[in-house]
């Protein structure tokens, strides 16, 4: 018997570079003052340029990760993140319900993305794409 993914591999390997340079961005912006505290500018200067390059990499997976999007399969693609839109507020009740009870409530989605990941989803979104404006400005 096949197990279907949810998840296909460009979508993995995107999901795993946008978290991992999330994560080194965050780091290298804490390091970069405690480096001119330590080492003087100089070091400052060397830790914003791995920052920056690590800016641009995130920005280069996001915008990818949202090409892939109309490309993907149904689990990841825009029209599946999409669709439940118009049902929302009625599909995330019934996923507060089932995370509150553990039991099956109907309506709940069966989708790769629940109301509330959804909501989340397009959350990071935005925040990826007005953080890269900040960042470049």
């Amino acid at each position: 018997m096949s197990k279907k993914n949810k998840w296909d591999l460009p979508t993995r390997i995107l999901h795993w570079s946008i978290a991992l340079s999330v994560i080194g961005l965050l780091a290298t912006s804490l390091l970069a003052e405690a480096a001119e505290d330590i080492y003087g500018k100089q070091a400052e200067v060397s830790v914003f340029y791995i920052h920056l390059y690590l800016g641009f990499f995130a920005m280069t997976a996001v915008s990818l990760r949202m090409v892939w999007g109309f490309f993907g399969n149904e689990s990841i693609n825009w029209g599946g993140l999409l669709s439940g839109v118009a049902a929302y507020p009625a599909a995330l009740k019934a996923e507060i319900a089932y995370m509150i009870s553990g039991q099956e409530i109907e309506g709940r989605s069966k989708a790769a993305h629940n109301p509330l990941a959804t909501g989340v989803y397009l959350g990071a979104f935005l925040l990826f794409i007005l953080t890269s404006a900040t960042g470049l400005i």
